[in-house]
């Protein structure tokens, strides 16, 4: 978890210093992916595609929120 004196630290740094601050994240986030992801291996996911039915429930439930806050 970041802490607020880190996240304050990072707000007064200069444009050119934040830009070089993701670029180093960025960089060791696509290290730490490697550790995960092997190059040609495919992986499954799961996506709503075909799930009508998980659709429907969310609209019932998006429907039921504006009804009790309305």
């Amino acid at each position: 978890m970041l802490s607020r004196e880190l996240l304050d630290e990072l707000h007064k740094l200069e444009r050119s210093d934040k830009a070089k601050v993701i670029q180093i994240l960025a960089g060791e986030l696509a290290v730490d992916e490697e550790k995960y992801f092997q190059n040609g291996t495919s992986y499954d996911f799961w996506s709503p595609i075909d799930a009508p039915e998980a659709a429907n429930t969310l609209m019932q439930m998006l429907a039921d929120s504006r009804k009790s806050s309305g």
